[in-house]
């Protein structure tokens, strides 16, 4: 799942990204075995709101999925191959 966006984004950015939060209800309603999360974004200098951004806090922005979704969470990196069993 795409997770370039911290909780915090505006709303303006999550019409594009998808929030945590979103992220968890999709997950929630999927019912997966294990959802991967990829696609980090990290702020372009100078931004003056990098706490939108989720690889500000990473583990804060994981830690609000994990609030909505209780399956098992990983995160990749992009092109990462994951087997499916």
């Amino acid at each position: 799942m795409h997770f370039a966006l911290t909780q915090r984004a505006p709303d303006a950015l999550a019409r594009v990204h998808a929030r945590p939060a979103s992220s968890a209800r999709l997950a929630q309603s999927a019912r997966p075995k294990r959802l991967l999360l990829s696609h980090f974004m990290k702020a372009p200098a100078p931004v003056a709101t990098p706490e939108w951004i989720s690889l500000h806090d990473l583990e804060g922005a994981v830690a609000d999925v994990r609030k909505l979704y209780s399956g098992p969470i990983d995160t990749t990196v992009d092109m990462q191959c994951i087997p499916v069993r």
